[in-house]
């Protein structure tokens, strides 16, 4: 569909145009991708600029929402993900001051999901939460948590997204307030790599509880 897409792939660790996909070494016929597409790059962002004009607000984005989420403020594709079986994500926290969804289209996904605590004055994760995404179905999950994706079947196919808005008020003021029980020891952060959430913030706009 876009040929010219810069796309990542994990089985040669290079860059290649989408439509030579199947020219890479050692590429065997019928075989799966396995790699990403970064959406928000400027060699991609050309290509998919409009397309999430195209895509159906979800029910819970309130209808006068619909211009900050065409024009992205609201909502955004963020990267494409194909993978074959046991190619995946490790544990990994998005700096990011924004919550995710993920939609799979084909192949099914292992996710689990921590969120932090304080255990001992020190920063630790709660006990996974995980769960098997099959096509159709959308996983949420908010700023601060951590997550590992892994492809359990099949060629899978998923698109990620960030949004700012509802914003799990109640989830992140609770996070704050456990990592200020954190204290620094000769000068080092206890709560990194989470040191970035206390620059988050929730605004009330229009009524509502939006991500800035």
């Amino acid at each position: 569909m876009y040929p010219d897409v810069e796309y990542f792939d994990l089985q040669s660790g290079n860059y290649h145009p989408l439509k030579d996909i199947t020219e890479r070494s050692g590429y065997e016929e019928d075989e799966c991708a396995s790699g990403e597409i970064d959406v928000t790059s400027e060699p991609n962002r050309k290509h998919f600029k409009e397309q999430l004009k195209q895509i159906q607000i979800p029910y819970f984005m309130e209808d006068d929402f619909s211009t900050s989420v065409s024009n992205g403020s609201i909502v955004s594709m963020d990267t494409l993900y194909l993978g074959v079986a046991g190619t995946g994500i490790p544990p990994y926290v998005e700096e990011s001051c924004t919550s995710f969804m993920a939609a799979q289209f084909s192949g099914v996904t292992a996710w689990s999901f921590s969120r932090p605590i304080v255990e001992h004055d020190k920063l630790s994760w709660s006990k996974p939460m995980r769960l098997f995404l099959q096509p159709g179905e959308i996983v949420f999950w908010f700023p601060s948590m951590r997550y590992h994706r892994e492809v359990a079947d099949g060629c899978s196919l998923s698109l990620r997204f960030r949004f700012q808005m509802p914003a799990p008020k109640t989830f992140l003021e609770d996070v704050k307030t456990d990592l200020s029980s954190l204290h620094s020891e000769n000068g080092r952060d206890n709560t990194s790599p989470l040191s970035f959430i206390t620059k988050c913030s929730i605004v009330e706009e229009n009524g509502r509880w939006v991500l800035r």
